[in-house]
This record gives structure tokens, sequence and C-alpha cells, in this order.
């Protein structure tokens, strides 16, 4: 069964994401709704798979990628993937949705630069701060 995303609309008219070029939006909107994403917004994922699932040819990926790193909306580093505001928008913050962004890290190496990112900004948050401890 798919899993329904929430889209802040609010985002179309809103720096960064306003300014960026149609490839960044469409792989910007693809991060956090394709079927690998978690609650947490960090997975693992090849190139292959953004350009087969968006239609973006190999060069756009690789532009829209680095468009989206410079506007600090998504990183790649290594075949991991993290939605940095994924967290943020979540409607549900709940205990069970802690433990799954728990183990949705498990997924990732102990050491990987985008975990220890993940943890640098959400490792302090409240309704976190148990589930990832």
């Amino acid at each position: 069964m798919s899993r329904h995303e929430d889209v802040h609309k609010g985002m179309w008219v809103e720096p960064p994401f306003s300014g960026l070029s149609a490839s960044a939006k469409l792989l910007y909107l693809w991060s956090f709704t394709n079927s690998h994403c978690n609650m947490a917004g960090l997975y693992k994922i090849g190139v292959e798979p953004m350009q087969r699932e968006t239609g973006l040819t190999p060069r756009a990926v690789d532009l829209a990628l680095s468009e989206l790193t410079e506007a600090k909306l998504l990183y790649y580093v290594e075949h991991v993937l993290w939605v940095r505001s994924r967290v943020k928008y979540l409607r549900n913050k709940s205990p069970n949705i802690a433990k799954s962004i728990a183990a949705n890290l498990d997924h990732i190496d102990e050491d990987h630069p985008m975990r220890l990112g993940f943890l640098d900004k959400y490792g302090s948050v409240e309704w976190l701060r148990g589930a990832l401890s």
C-alpha cells in the first residue's frame, strides 16, 4: 500500500525552492514522495533510480543534486540521500514516528556523513531525543 505525503504548498513561492530550476524542483519533490523515502528522509539510493523515476538525464540529475545541495534542501553523498527538512514537515510527531525514524537510521552506517548530519540537526529535538539516543 502506498503512503500519502504532505507537501507544504507555500514552498512554490518561498525561497530557496521558488528559485530552483524545473529539474531541481522535480528531483526535490521526487526525493520525499518516492517509494524509497522513509520517515527520516535519509535513505540509500543510487543515481539510476533518480534518473529512471524522474525521467531526467544523468547530467540533469547531477546538476539538480548540486543545485539542491547549494540550496541546503537535500544532500547526496556515497549513495545516501538526505532530505533535510523531511522530519520538520512531518504532520505526526508521535513516539511511534520517532521509533520509525530511529529504525531508518539503523540502515545507514554510524559514521556516514549524512547520518551524522541528521543527528546534528535533529538529535536534540525533544520528541525525537529518546528514540535517537
